[in-house]
């Protein structure tokens, strides 16, 4: 069994630093240490918190170790027992940590992001959306078992109360005005069939969208003008530059069926776009 359910690296853009963000498995109780490597091979691996193992059930840690070159690829795990056999490590993602961005890097970033809000907003390819993002923090929903944190039964689907399927009241936070573009659609001849959750795992499309808010599993997108709602899931696909800062994501998302809680969610009004120099 390995201890560590969830292991996410996230680099700190612009410096020589990560951010490490573990969980522990249900019913996994102990510190979490990390070990990192410039080439991920055996007899490279450096524990990086021996004096200061991380407590808790979840939690993140700030690497600031300097690398040994500008422009290099750093590999990470975490675990719980530093003595622990190979079978019990959970290896996170490569990243790449490499020198400040210069104003080279931004300009190109800006230019990108630019065009493509253009092409999605001017250029008629895109459409206005809302992107609501679960809460993960707040009073617990009426429907939810305060102990596991897992729904126990579908309430009343117009309470706010139940946390519209997450765990906790309202389900979401006011959501994010931006533009998606729908780059390819279910098959004509796909017959609805619904999952635990009211969504149909094979009618969904695939969305494109701007580079924030960062998409995730379990946020919704809304398109106010057609009320269409949908949940992202896997796969999410990061378009970076130089491999390590996403400026656009394409996903799966998935077609909700108006049943579903979610659709009882207030949208609000769309706000006027802001003027953009072309």
């Amino acid at each position: 069994m390995i201890p560590v359910s969830k292991f996410d690296i996230a680099p700190a853009y612009g410096l020589y630093q990560a951010a490490l963000i573990w969980k522990l498995a249900a019913g996994v109780h102990g510190d979490v240490y990390f070990y990192r490597s410039e080439s991920g091979l055996p007899g490279t691996w450096t524990l990086l918190n021996p004096d200061t193992p991380m407590a808790g059930d979840e939690g993140e840690y700030l690497d600031m170790t300097p690398v040994s070159q500008d422009f290099v690829f750093v590999h990470y795990r975490a675990i719980v027992d530093p003595g622990g056999p190979p079978d019990t490590w959970l290896k996170g993602p490569a990243i790449t940590v490499k020198d400040p961005y210069g104003r080279r890097e931004y300009l190109i970033a800006k230019e990108i992001l630019r065009r493509e809000y253009l092409h999605m907003s001017v250029g008629r390819n895109g459409l206005q959306m809302f992107h609501f993002v679960p809460k993960e923090k707040g009073d617990p929903a009426a429907a939810t078992d305060p102990e596991t944190g897992q729904i126990k039964g579908p309430g009343c689907p117009d309470d706010p109360e139940q946390g519209y399927t997450t765990q906790f009241v309202g389900g979401f936070y006011p959501p994010v005005q931006s533009w998606a573009m729908i780059m390819a659609m279910e098959d004509e001849d796909h017959k609805p069939r619904e999952d635990a959750m009211g969504q149909d795992p094979e009618a969904h499309v695939v969305l494109r969208l701007l580079a924030f808010p960062k998409p995730a599993r379990g946020h919704m997108i809304v398109f106010p003008k057609t009320d269409r709602r949908y949940a992202i899931a896997d796969p999410i696909k990061p378009y970076c530059l130089q491999g390590n800062l996403p400026l656009i994501w394409e996903c799966k998302a998935l077609s909700l069926d108006y049943p579903d809680p979610r659709y009882r969610i207030p949208v609000p009004e769309l706000l006027p776009e802001p003027a953009v120099i072309l």
